[in-house]
This record gives C-alpha cells, sequence and structure tokens, in this order.
C-alpha cells in the first residue's frame, strides 16, 4: 500500500503499512486519551482489563484503516475512491413508529436510542447519530461525559463519526476506559467540531 510513490518533484519516497499503522494509533490514542499507561501499583486483573480495551480500540481502527487502504487503492488505479456511504434509516412499511429517545447535541445533530453497558471495568455507549441540518459532513467529533451522583467527571472520550451527511444516521460507538457503569449517574453528549 503507497511504496515507491512520487511526488510532484520528482523525489520517490515510501513507507511501510505497519509504521502508518502505529503513527495512526498513537496520534488517535493521544486525542481520545485512551492509552492509558500501565502503572506499578495494577493489578494483573487490571492489566488485563487495558489489554482488552485497547484490543478493542485496535480493531475499531484498523477496519478505518482498511476502508482508507481500499480508497487509496482506487485511487492509484485511477478508479473514483467511493466511501461506503449509509444509507438513512426508512421506516418500514405498516410499522408503528415508536418514539426515539433524542439527545440534542447541536449544530442539527441528536443521538437517538442511545444505550451503555459495562464491559470489564469500562462503559460502552452505542446510538445512532441523527443529522438532522441541511450541511453535509464528512467528519463529526462528538464528545461523551459521565459524572458520579456528586456531578464529579468520572472520565471521557472523544468519537470520530465519518459519514454525517445531511438526512443520514449513522451508527456510532464510544468507550470510556477505566470507568464503571455501577458508578455513572448521569452523562453528557455534544458536538465538538465537524468538516
Amino acid at each position: 500500500m503507497c511504496t515507491g510513490l512520487e511526488d510532484k518533484g520528482g523525489a520517490r519516497w515510501s513507507f511501510k503499512p505497519s509504521v502508518m499503522v502505529l503513527c495512526v494509533l498513537l496520534f488517535l490514542c493521544s486525542l481520545t486519551g485512551s492509552l492509558s499507561p500501565v502503572e506499578a501499583g495494577d493489578t494483573e486483573r487490571r492489566i488485563m482489563e487495558k489489554i482488552i480495551a485497547l484490543e478493542g480500540t485496535l480493531q475499531e481502527l484498523m477496519a478505518k484503516l482498511d476502508d482508507v487502504g481500499k480508497r487509496v487503492s482506487a485511487l492509484e488505479k485511477g478508479q473514483p475512491a467511493r466511501r461506503a456511504v449509509p444509507k438513512a434509516e426508512r421506516p418500514k412499511k405498516g410499522a408503528t413508529k415508536k418514539p426515539k429517545k433524542l439527545i440534542d447535541i447541536g449544530q442539527g445533530f441528536s443521538v437517538i436510542d442511545l444505550e451503555y453497558e459495562g464491559i470489564v471495568e469500562n462503559t460502552v455507549f452505542t446510538g445512532k447519530l441523527e443529522n438532522s441540518g441541511g450541511r453535509d459532513f464528512q467528519f463529526v467529533l462528538i464528545k461523551v461525559v459521565a459524572y458520579d451522583g456528586k456531578g464529579k467527571v468520572l472520565g471521557d472520550n472523544v468519537l470520530n463519526v465519518t459519514g454525517a451527511f445531511a438526512g443520514v444516521t449513522v451508527p456510532f460507538k464510544i468507550t470510556i476506559y477505566g470507568v464503571n457503569t455501577r458508578d455513572i449517574v448521569g452523562y453528557d453528549f455534544m458536538f465538538v467540531k465537524g468538516f
């Protein structure tokens, strides 16, 4: 993938996919804060939890990287690079319309069908991001913050959702690492930025 490319000045350069994966991983983890170091006082159980959480993050990043690789290969072959665009959900005929749980996060975006569950000592939020505004976005950063009963922040994380075009509903999954669901009393979702 992308080895031996030549720039406009005629200089040749190349890179290995594994180096790119590492760089992307470190960059994204620094943005999301999901790469927590193993500390001296951590028990074996906590270390395993961190490894499991990191493995899940790596799988998500590899899936996104695979999509980018396919688009780059298409461009190299002179074909249009098409991103898989999720289709807007349409109600089935004869289906009764149940009310959606809707969280307005700003800029014409809402989070719907939100659920969360505990996985080891982490909390995983799943739902759908709905763009009811009139503007198309290739990328949207959303943030979730979890609070305890006293309003203290337990943890947060940021997620990049792709393909949030006008009228489209996109599924998402975001994990707050090191926060157990039993400690969460409240949470906030917010729009960070998009382009």
